[in-house]
């Protein structure tokens, strides 16, 4: 019998710091941002701390193959001869490590064998020099996992959200659950909100990276879609290199 799988998608500025065994997911403070976790049947908020929210874990428990190997990463790191085109995953320096002071949250989620980068954004990282090209803003972890058993996340408070995935009645062997992390329904044609919410992401890692997006070479405006400020997700895994 064909083992389900389980797509964990992660949508907003979160930063992942990968562990031998699991993964520790953190919410920088951005301003008006809320967060929820979605099923196809059910959904919750997700509620964050004003200031040291690294310390405020919710707690994934889901019946999955923990991979305690490395992680199939995709895309992979950038062909140095297609750097502008090819969506990248951005990694963050060797030994880097997270300020919780400075996070609204954390979940903690098992190590997935995959994971896979999507909704990539043009934008240069700018380092020591500019990188540019499609930096993609959001993550999905792929699991093999068990659905008759059902899967839960423990609050901070140790309460528990049961998010029964079994049943499904289009992809019995496929389920999904989405963590959102995102601001006002609105346009934002100058992305100053992804601008934002990176400059807090560097908050939590203490790094100098600042995004730049410049003038289009092509002139349209392209309004967002949903309420994903599209800033990117950043890795931390000795393990990839970007």
């Amino acid at each position: 019998m064909k083992t389900p799988t389980l797509a964990l998608t992660f949508h907003g500025p979160f930063v992942f710091e990968v562990h031998p065994s699991s993964v520790y997911v953190y919410a920088p403070i951005c301003e008006g941002h809320r967060a929820g976790i979605f099923t196809p049947n059910d959904e919750y908020p997700l509620c964050g701390r004003h200031r040291q929210g690294g310390g405020y874990i919710y707690v994934l428990e889901a019946p999955v193959s923990n991979n305690l190997e490395k992680i199939t990463y995709s895309p992979k790191p950038k062909d140095s001869r297609d750097s502008s085109s090819t969506p990248r995953i951005l990694n963050g320096p060797p030994n880097t490590n997270v300020d919780p002071t400075q996070a609204s949250f954390c979940i903690n989620v098992p190590r997935p064998r995959e994971i896979y980068g999507i909704n990539a954004a043009q934008t240069s990282v700018m380092k020591d020099n500019a990188d540019a090209g499609a930096w993609v803003t959001g993550l999905r972890f792929y699991y093999d996992c068990d659905f008759s058993t059902v899967i839960q996340l423990v609050t901070p408070e140790k309460g528990k959200l049961s998010l029964p995935l079994a049943g499904l009645p289009s992809l019995p062997d496929y389920g999904d659950i989405d963590i959102q992390y995102v601001g006002p329904d609105a346009d934002d044609a100058e992305h100053e909100d992804a601008m934002a919410c990176f400059d807090q992401t560097m908050k939590l890692l203490n790094l100098p990276w600042w995004l730049y997006y410049g003038q289009p070479g092509e002139y349209t405006i392209k309004a967002r879609t949903g309420a994903d400020c599209k800033s990117l997700a950043v890795v931390l895994d000795p393990d990839f290199t970007s």
